[in-house]
């Protein structure tokens, strides 16, 4: 059989065509593959880091975020925090870090934060109005309106599971002493507990948490998020 010019370039087309097909399949295959990995990690070591993105909504921030602060001589305080599509915030205190220097196991302390959206980047919580924004993509700076409230940089997102956390809660604090022999806390880490309960005196006295509009919504995003 002779093969004129014309059949050997429609051949040529449909092959190309052909292979084009087969290389969008494998690259739509490969990302799929990509995304579920992605969005599966089980462990910090599996983990990947999911870059933050510009303000907009309340979807915009959700995510598995590491929180470190480094107390220099002292040790550096590590642990993550997590805001779920609803608001609601949940911190996942590290007691293994060099500061803590604890058991392998999280404190757990889901009565911090709830954001509500506004609009733009602006949010309402239970210690007053806060800005968020995105940190060039390595993480989020939360600052409040409240010039006293110490204002917050989350470190990196990473597609960490928050199920994770659930095999390694901590027991009782009587149960889990820290590294040091009488079971005494540090200054820093007494200063860390002083800082947590005042803030924690900061939300309960502010105006928000009188405010039952507020409070309203904050139990709908909590029912919505299960916590």
């Amino acid at each position: 059989m002779i093969l004129n010019r014309s059949s050997v370039l429609s051949a040529a087309i449909v092959l190309g065509a052909f292979s084009l097909s087969a290389c969008n399949l494998e690259d739509a295959a490969t990302t799929v593959v990509t995304a579920v990995v992605a969005a599966t990690a089980a462990t910090p070591e599996e983990a990947i880091v999911v870059p933050t993105e510009p303000v907009t909504s309340l979807e915009s921030i959700v995510g598995v975020y590491l929180i470190t602060e480094d107390y220099g001589t002292d040790g550096i305080d590590e642990g993550y925090m997590v805001i779920d599509d609803a608001g609601n915030v949940t911190w996942y205190d590290d007691q293994s870090d060099t500061f803590d220097k604890g058991g392998n196991c999280y404190v757990v302390d889901d009565d911090y934060y709830n954001f509500v959206f506004l609009s733009e980047n602006r949010f309402d919580t239970d210690l007053g109005t806060a800005t968020i924004t995105d940190n060039a993509g390595a993480g989020l700076i939360i600052e409040f309106d409240d010039s006293m409230e110490s204002d917050i940089t989350l470190g990196n997102r990473s597609n960490l599971l928050e199920s994770y956390f659930n095999t390694l809660v901590c027991p009782a604090a009587s149960e889990n002493p820290s590294a040091s022999d009488d079971g005494e806390k540090t200054p820093k880490q007494q200063e860390k507990e002083d800082k947590k309960d005042s803030q924690k005196e900061k939300k309960d006295s502010h105006e928000n948490a009188n405010d039952s509009d507020f409070q309203d919504k904050k139990e709908s995003a909590k029912d919505k998020g299960g916590k």
